[in-house]
């Protein structure tokens, strides 16, 4: 090493001596090197300065400064003192800052002032210097960058933007900024500074554009900057503020303004949201429904179309068999939730519960809404077998009294409906039927009057109908009775099927049979009448059939008609069964209480009487529409003076008339005597198929009475 020492020249160990003396320059590395300097990793000495807005703007006359911010890069070995230097164009709020090597890395604010001065400078520069001094070599000498002041001369006309915080910045959510606006100079006119802007994205001092101020002197005025909380998805935007002056003062008239950009943070998100009702789509084939909704979260810009795509085997979505079905959200609906409706379709095929997908598909030209994914929805569809007759309708004619043998049915799975035919007009003509508990015999009953004739169905399934029934007396001073099932019933699915009769034989008490009876609850039948007096006997059934909807509901007839509402059917499936009870002023006149009953449309029931002078009528109806296949046919027709029969003419042939069975309902007018008692005989009717396309109502007797019939085929499967 020494030798290598010896060999040392003049100018290297002059080099060397001049390396040595950079210690007083910033840059002191290499003499750290030569020097052994063990902190080797130590930041490079610097001094930072940040000017606020990147640059430092005053205006004359004004009290508002601007500011920078001084910070070193390291920690000093000393304390670091910087002194800063002005000219007298401007003030400084400190003139010398130090550093130690607790606070070197926290900046320290120096806020600027221009010196209001009466000479008309124009617009112009002012320098700030600094110098540092130090025990620390690193620091002490350091080259420390000069600030720039641009000042505004006030003593020339201008029109000065001010910003807060050197920006504007608004929010759609809430709050809002402002900023000045200020001449430099006095004006020898009155000056309007005009503000022009978009007032769908931002609001001046709470207007829309234009706004006009009004300056006659050098006072500033502020302006509140409020962002439009719209509901379209932006993101972050920005709106801009135009300004123009007029005056008659020539040095403001049209004078250049600088233009003001507004930072605008959005609170809107695009989105798409799906909600299932109950949390989940669940129907059963050909029977209830379910839905779900879909809602935009921000107004787009233009339509979002959503095709809605199912399998046409399984479902109908939005009452559609056809797939995609479409729905569309504009700028005026996007808020408002769009119901789809599902429904599954009956198919006769047994599957057991299985599902079925909803897909979504979302365009639009808002990019932001176009192939929005959207989530599918699944169906979950309870399997429905729908009711299934067994064989076929056993059906005959018998007398009012005794009993007829048939082939022994399945009681749970079987129904009786009548028609009577009667030949007197007394209270006690009137009777009922029922099967017996084995389901071998049709049991026929009346009050004990003249003959009755009986045209009897009996419909027995398979499968997918459940039958509760029984018979019940009602002693002469009770009104009103309930019976508890032995099954509780799904009352959206359950018909009741009511006949009753009575022992006198009186032609004025005929209200004191008639029953209303109606399922209040799931295992309630309550049954009553309007009118008391004399005992009687009422036979009752209960159908649940899972293959059907029902709707049902009571109203009153007190005029001529009356109707009750439905949600809509499918006419061609649907067909009523009524009961009522007659009020205790129609004495015993049929055309006062014999009612008629249709379905008019798919939402509308009529009900009709013929004569509205006295009394009322409460009926508890049921309308019954088949899911699965079940066909129905309605017409209606009248039986004129003097004669007992009509042939009511099918609309379409019946495919087999052993499995269809008619139900029908009948009015009877009086054209002689609007108070007649008598009418029984020739208000009531037996029916039987002449053929596939004619059926034949035929009565006791015509008395001279006209009379008009309801009536429906219903062909079971």
């Amino acid at each position: 090493m020494k030798a290598i020492f010896k060999n040392i020249s003049l100018s290297m160990v002059a080099f060397l001596f001049v390396m040595l003396n950079c210690t007083n320059n910033k840059n002191a590395t290499l003499l750290g090197f030569f020097s052994n300097n063990t902190n080797s990793t130590q930041e490079a000495a610097g001094i930072t300065i940040t000017e606020s807005g990147s640059s430092t703007d005053v205006t004359e006359g004004s009290a508002v400064s601007d500011s920078y911010t001084i910070v070193l890069t390291s920690q000093p070995s000393s304390d670091v003192t910087i002194s800063l230097t002005n000219d007298s164009q401007i003030t400084l709020d400190i003139t010398s800052l130090t550093f130690t090597s607790s606070n070197w890395d926290t900046a320290q604010t120096i806020n600027v002032t221009s010196v209001d001065n009466s000479d008309t400078d124009g617009n112009r520069t002012s320098t700030i210097s600094h110098a540092a001094t130090s025990s620390d070599g690193n620091y002490n000498g350091i080259t420390i960058s000069d600030v720039s002041v641009n000042i505004t001369d006030d003593d020339i006309p201008n029109v000065s933007i001010m910003e807060t915080s050197s920006s504007t910045s608004v929010s759609e959510a809430s709050g809002n900024d402002t900023y000045d606006i200020q001449l430099t100079i006095a004006p020898t006119n009155t000056v309007t500074v005009s503000l022009t802007f978009d007032d769908s994205q931002i609001q001046v001092n709470g207007s829309n554009s234009p706004v006009d101020l009004t300056f006659s002197d050098t006072t500033a005025q502020t302006l509140t900057i409020t962002a439009v909380n719209d509901s379209i998805a932006e993101g972050s935007h920005s709106a801009t503020i135009t300004h123009s002056a007029t005056s008659s003062d020539s040095n403001y008239n049209g004078i250049s303004i600088s233009s003001l950009t507004v930072s605008i943070a959005d609170d809107d998100t695009a989105g798409i949201t799906l909600t299932e009702s109950g949390g989940s789509t669940d129907v059963e084939e050909g029977y209830n429904s379910d839905s779900y909704t879909i809602v935009l979260t921000s107004e787009p810009t233009s339509d979002v179309a959503i095709d809605i795509a199912f399998d046409t085997s399984q479902l109908k979505v939005k009452n559609s068999t056809t797939s995609p079905v479409q729905i569309t959200f504009t700028s005026a609906n996007w808020s408002s939730a769009q119901t789809i409706s599902v429904k599954a379709l009956y198919d006769s095929v047994t599957e057991g519960s299985h599902t079925s997908t909803i897909s979504h598909t979302v365009s639009s030209s808002d990019s932001n809404y176009n192939s929005f994914s959207l989530s599918s929805v699944t169906a979950n569809i309870t399997d429905n077998e729908g009711t299934l007759l067994s064989g076929s309708i056993q059906s005959g004619t018998a007398s009012s009294t005794g009993s007829i043998s048939i082939t022994s049915v399945d009681t749970s799975k079987s129904f009786v409906h009548c028609g009577f035919r009667i030949s007197g007009s007394a209270a006690n003509n009137f009777s009922t039927c029922q099967l017996n508990s084995t389901g071998d015999t049709v049991l026929f009953q009346s009050g004990g009057g003249s003959s009755v004739s009986v045209n009897w169905y009996v419909a027995e399934f398979s499968k997918g109908v459940s039958v509760q029934r029984g018979s019940e007396t009602m002693d002469s001073s009770t009104s009103s009775l309930d019976v508890t099932l032995s099954s509780s019933v799904d009352l959206s699915r359950t018909f009741v099927i009511v006949s009753s009769r009575m022992s006198t034989s009186d032609t004025d008490k005929d209200e004191r049979r008639t029953v209303m009876a109606q399922l209040t609850t799931s295992t309630n039948l309550q049954i009553s009448r309007n009118e008391t007096g004399i005992a009687i006997d009422v036979e009752w059934q209960v159908v649940q059939m899972d293959g059907a909807k029902v709707q049902s509901g009571t109203t009153t007839l007190s005029g001529t008609s009356a109707t009750a509402s439905l949600t809509s059917v499918d006419e061609s499936t649907t067909f009523l069964i009524f009961n009522s009870k007659a009020s205790s002023d129609v004495d015993g006149v049929e055309n006062r209480f014999y009612t008629r009953g249709t379905i008019t449309d798919s939402t509308t029931i009529t009900f009709n009487r013929e004569t509205s002078s006295t009394g009322s009528v409460d009926i508890s109806w049921y309308a019954i529409e088949m899911i699965d296949g079940t066909v129905v046919q309605k017409g209606s027709g009248s039986v004129s003076d003097g004669s007992t029969t009509i042939d009511a003419a099918i609309p379409s042939s019946v495919a087999d008339t052993t499995k269809t069975m008619v139900a029908y309902s009948n009015t009877v007018l009086q054209t002689d005597n609007l108070t007649s008692t008598s009418d029984q005989d020739s208000g009531n009717y037996s029916y039987q198929f002449i053929d596939s396309s004619n059926i034949q109502f035929t009565r006791g007797s015509s008395e001279t009475r006209s009379a008009t019939l309801d009536w429906f085929t219903v062909e079971f499967q």
